[in-house]
């Protein structure tokens, strides 16, 4: 039943399963507990009746597990202990599992082999970084990894099955990975509901492979986060790659934020420079070279609308802007300190920094006065 939950107005869900075979393998699921949505998407090495069994108890564990944790991490290794114990048929299980908290966007994952979602939202369209680790049914005692990511409202997290990037035409031409994020991309220009987007990108690959039937499952599912319907406050969210390649989804990110303040341009300016030295700072920083890491950022308003905070958060190595002295900016810029005279400008365009260390973590707070800040509107 489409929508499946019809009195809410902060998610919209909706998913479809094609079967090459009248009993197919595999499985996508979901459901709201305590204002978080728990969901899975899954594909069994294998086909028929041999396959659904196995899909089955997965698609059971799911539901049991996801009753008795939060932590992903913690689902998915309870998940693979079940099929490891009832595997007769030696098969394996790539898993996808989340849990999206409904009040922020914020999104704790676990991935076990399977094909990485893609965050479709405008310009910053791109594949969810996810962490391999191996196919449930093959090691119970297997250690399974927890990542976290924002999902910012007006945001779809598209899940599918390999069936569908897999997909062929008659000349063996696969539709392909890059080929379905572009087609995302295209997509996040029309603001669709989740079934809209399920159906057009569907389509696309039918059209690609010029309809002709598929040998593998194919299962899509589209998760639209619409925003928190209990709170009532701004709130927006971004996360992206230790990677300067970002900066411009963050430039983006900003600049919306600003015209959702209607911030004045100067303002403007100057917040995206002040936030754009800092998460750059990050990416330079905090991580050995090579590392792959997400930086997460949430921006919230106050309650009298007077403030606007942005919080960034890194598992980096440890380092607090705001020791740093301040620095003399008639001193000729090749005697500057690296880093100095971005913290100055970070200090100079915000109204106040703050920096804590937090369960592993690099906790950098920055706000900014709204009032005084705004476009003046004239009569």
């Amino acid at each position: 039943m489409y929508p499946p939950f019809p009195e809410r107005t902060d998610i919209d869900i909706f998913g479809e399963v094609v079967t090459a075979k009248k009993v197919g393998g595999d499985l996508f699921d979901f459901f709201i507990r305590d204002d978080k949505l728990y969901f899975s998407i899954g594909d069994v090495a294998g086909k028929g009746v041999p396959a659904a069994l196995v899909m089955a108890v997965a698609r059971s564990m799911f539901r049991s597990a996801s009753m008795t944790y939060v932590s992903p991490k913690l689902i998915v290794e309870s998940i693979n202990r079940s099929v490891c114990q009832s595997n007769d048929s030696f098969m394996f299980v790539t898993l996808f599992m989340g849990v999206l908290d409904l009040a922020n966007g914020r999104l704790l994952y676990t991935n076990a082999g399977h094909e990485p979602p893609v965050l479709v939202g405008g310009a910053h369209t791109r594949f969810l970084n996810v962490n391999n680790n191996i196919p449930l049914g093959l090691r119970p005692d297997w250690e399974y990894t927890e990542q976290r990511s924002i999902v910012d409202r007006d945001t779809t997290l598209f899940l599918y099955t390999d069936g569908y990037t897999e997909a062929v035409t008659v000349e063996r031409e696969q539709f392909g990975k890059q080929r379905m994020c572009d087609e995302a991309l295209r997509l996040s220009a029309e603001n669709l509901d989740s079934r809209s987007f399920v159906r057009k990108i569907r389509r696309a690959e039918r059209v690609f492979v010029n309809f002709i039937p598929q040998g593998d499952d194919i299962s899509l599912l589209a998760i639209k986060y619409k925003g928190s319907m209990s709170n009532p406050l701004y709130h927006r969210g971004i996360s992206l790659l230790n990677d300067v390649k970002e900066v411009p989804a963050l430039g983006i990110f900003v600049g919306s934020i600003c015209a959702d303040m209607h911030f004045n341009e100067l303002t403007e300016q100057g917040l995206r420079l002040a936030v754009e030295e800092a998460v750059v700072n990050i990416m330079n920083y905090a991580y050995p070279q090579g590392t792959r890491a997400v930086i997460l950022i949430e921006v919230d308003a106050d309650a009298d609308n007077e403030t606007l905070t942005f919080v960034l958060r890194d598992e980096g190595v440890a380092f607090d802007p705001t020791a740093y002295q301040e620095v003399d900016v008639d001193t000729h810029v090749g005697q500057q300190k690296v880093g100095g005279l971005g913290i100055h400008l970070m200090r100079h365009y915000m109204d106040s920094l703050s920096y804590e260390r937090k369960d592993g973590q690099n906790v950098l707070t920055m706000t900014k006065k709204i009032k005084g800040n705004q476009i003046i509107e004239t009569t």
